[in-house]
């Protein structure tokens, strides 16, 4: 018996079921053969769009998921490259500074990426945006330069503020959104906001307690909506991103043997550790308040890291 029969069979026998019964109208048999027939038609039209199913699942490139995100680890990707700055050739203002690609599949470099003159130091630094496509650096001569990494080829200088040892740029950082780069200038004791989408230097943003050297460095919170820029007098001050205004000082260590230097945040977001020169503090991001340090037997921790 065919599949069909099978369904007919099924159906009378439902029909003679006493606890069954077909809406009132002539002749029933032939109600049973025209709901046989459509339950054929359901069936035949669910087979074709598997069918289809089928054929777009084929169709989709291997290492792409559904609606276009990655597959997962599996998915094959291109490799990632490390971007090294540093100086080239040349003395004094003369000197060279180059941004270096590697490709960390082979270890091969690529070709220098010349970005201005002057010597990386002081005020050398390289971040990438989120999206991988553009490097920024500062220089010695108050720019920052976007490197197009897909291009290998440097933007039009951002001029900041100065060109000497005070008024140099010295860290950045970038939101994780990629929309704005934020730069410290200790020997201005600012913070200058950068549209990353024009190359435009925003309002600088007041903070007090930075020094010429060795402090300003930045950080932001998981979502973003706060940044964190450390100072040399002993204090960390959070900026609203939203609006550019700092917040106040949190105290987290006091004199020239307690300046602050590396700042990192717990991938939850809820702690914000910095290093002083006793040790390290931990912040409570949610009410901005130091909490007990962490004394390490070191007098000088400039550096710190943390697990994801």
């Amino acid at each position: 018996m065919s599949g069909e029969d099978q369904a007919e069979a099924r159906l009378r026998e439902l029909l003679r079921d006493p606890r069954w019964s077909l809406p009132a109208g002539p002749d029933p048999e032939q109600r049973v053969r025209r709901a046989a027939r459509a339950q054929r038609r359901r069936l035949a039209g669910l087979a074709g769009v598997a069918a289809a199913a089928a054929v777009i699942a084929v169709a989709i490139p291997a290492g792409v998921g559904v609606l276009g995100h990655p597959a997962g680890p599996a998915a094959h990707r291109r490799p990632a490259t490390l971007y090294i700055y540093g100086s080239d050739v040349g003395s004094g203002a003369n000197r060279a500074n180059v941004v270096i690609p590697v490709n960390t599949a082979t270890g091969t470099p690529g070709k220098p990426i010349h970005v201005g003159v002057g010597g990386t130091w002081p005020g050398g630094m390289i971040v990438i945006t989120p999206n991988g496509k553009t490097a920024y650096v500062t220089t010695a001569s108050g720019t920052i330069i976007p490197v197009n990494t897909a291009t290998a080829t440097p933007g039009k200088p951002i001029h900041i503020r100065g060109r000497n040892l005070g008024n140099r740029p010295d860290f950045i950082a970038i939101t994780p959104d990629g929309k704005t780069a934020y730069v410290s200038h200790p020997g201005l004791r600012t913070v200058t906001p950068v549209n990353t989408a024009t190359g435009t230097p925003g309002k600088p943003i007041n903070i007090h307690g930075l020094f010429p050297l060795w402090d300003g460095q930045i950080v932001f919170m998981p979502g973003g909506k706060t940044g964190y820029v450390t100072t040399w007098s002993g204090t960390v001050t959070p900026i609203n991103t939203a609006t550019n205004a700092p917040g106040k000082p949190i105290p987290v260590g006091f004199g020239p043997s307690n300046f602050t230097g590396g700042i990192v945040i717990t991938p939850d977001g809820k702690t914000a550790y910095v290093t002083t020169g006793s040790g390290v503090t931990p912040i409570n991001t949610a009410t901005n308040t130091p909490g007990k340090p962490i004394h390490v037997g070191n007098s000088s921790t400039p550096a710190i890291a943390i697990t994801p």
